[in-house]
């Protein structure tokens, strides 16, 4: 069996799944990087649903 932890950043809440790349979709995090980083931009953090 394989066990794989990853962290969430304290500040933008995205959870590091291993993709490095940035037009890749990441599942636990439902969008891409670039997506969470133009999110981050504009909201300050990776989706609008972290404000409420």
């Amino acid at each position: 069996m394989v066990i794989c932890i990853y962290d969430i950043c304290a500040v933008c809440f995205w959870e590091d799944d291993g993709i490095s790349e940035k037009d890749k979709y990441s599942y636990p995090n439902r969008m891409s990087l670039k997506e969470a980083r133009l999110n981050f931009k504009e909201v300050g953090a990776m989706h609008a649903m972290f404000f409420g």
